[in-house]
């Protein structure tokens, strides 16, 4: 709750119209720290819990799920004929989030390992639109010396950038369709569109991390055959 009231008490400094030299700068403060505001508001103390009365998460659990024919960010049609027969590991997550971060490199790493393996895909969910999506990625660009006395600069990202499918959707979607209500929330569905594994939330130990994706690896195998 003290999380909570601190960014609250942010709003009378945004909303006054007038701003002194130092308030500038504390605005300038709350622009670096809007993973954080993204992160807090997601969680509100109770990591991947649905609210009263709502659908949870892990309800998906040997359920069909409502396969439909999607647009990624590049703008590549998926239909449903493509996740037909498939193994798919579906991940939901949303821009600040440092465990969603964090398991950017895992999921890069699951859909290198099955890259040329058609009978599996991987696929994120992005909490908003395609504008929010690039914006919070380019607002993690930074550039570095190629070498000590080099004038060249190059290019990198602060956090792990995605290398599969990625599909923005609106707040109806990720919460009231599909139930994610804490991030980042993944299911793995079988070829036949049962949802066989639910999970809310990714570790920050990188030793549990590895251990959990390799629980990943064996279980698409084990849906596979």
């Amino acid at each position: 709750m003290k999380r909570i009231v601190l960014i609250l008490s942010f709003i009378p400094l945004m909303l006054s119209g007038q701003t002194t030299k130092d308030e500038i700068i504390e605005l300038k403060k709350m622009k670096s720290m809007k993973i954080t505001v993204i992160f807090i508001l997601f969680t509100l103390g109770v990591y991947g819990q649905a609210p009263t009365g709502m659908i949870p998460f892990n309800d998906w659990k040997d359920k069909s799920f409502p396969l439909q024919e999607w647009i990624t960010l590049d703008g590549d049609t998926l239909s449903q004929s493509f996740f037909n027969g498939k193994v798919c590991f579906f991940n939901f997550y949303a821009a600040g989030c440092p465990p969603c971060m964090a398991e950017v490199s895992y999921l890069n790493k699951l859909s290198q390992h099955y890259l040329t393996n058609e009978e599996v895909c991987v696929v994120s969910f992005f909490y908003g639109s395609e504008a929010a999506y690039h914006e919070f990625y380019k607002s993690q660009e930074s550039q570095t010396k190629a070498s000590q006395h080099s004038a060249l600069k190059l290019k990198y990202s602060l956090v792990p950038v995605p290398k599969y499918p990625i599909i923005p959707i609106g707040f109806h979607q990720f919460k009231s369709k599909y139930h994610a209500w804490g991030i980042p929330s993944n299911l793995m569905i079988d070829k036949q569109g049962i949802v066989k594994y639910c999970r809310v939330g990714f570790p920050m130990e990188k030793a549990v991390q590895e251990k959990l994706y390799s629980e990943y690896v064996s279980m698409i195998d084990s849906l596979i055959h």
